[in-house]
């Protein structure tokens, strides 16, 4: 994943790759991270579907302190799954750019218009055997 925004944007604030993304984000985000499926487009093999995760930043934020904001990350999957339904690959779309601005506080994600630009991230390592 350090091809993914959320790394090389936050490279300062990040000790490590994953750990210490995950360390940041779970300072930030006292409370939880809830992550939900919207709707699901295609059936297998490749299923297709739209998610949410959201939260508040109550704690601090690369440096920023919290202040309760609400922040929402919205984007869509496409899983390839064996017969058995056991993910075999997992691609991730999402715009990474407007949910960082709205962890740091720049962004009013009430008043934000959707933006066209879609970041891609994939995980080559997240689904091994």
């Amino acid at each position: 994943m350090k091809q993914c925004t959320a790394y090389t944007d936050l490279q300062d604030g990040i000790e490590g790759d994953f750990e210490g993304s995950l360390k940041l984000f779970r300072n930030a985000l006292e409370d939880g991270f809830g992550w939900e499926v919207l709707s699901v487009y295609t059936a297998p093999p490749s299923v297709l579907f739209s998610w949410r995760h959201w939260g508040k930043i109550t704690g601090p934020f690369n440096g920023i302190p919290g202040d309760g904001r609400e922040v929402n990350l919205i984007g869509m999957s496409r899983a390839a799954v064996d017969e058995a339904g056991k993910i075999k690959k997992v691609e991730v779309f999402l715009d990474v750019d407007n949910f960082l601005r709205a962890c740091k506080g720049e962004l009013d994600e009430k008043k934000a218009e959707s933006i066209a630009k879609t970041v891609y991230c994939q995980d080559k390592h997240a689904l091994k055997k």
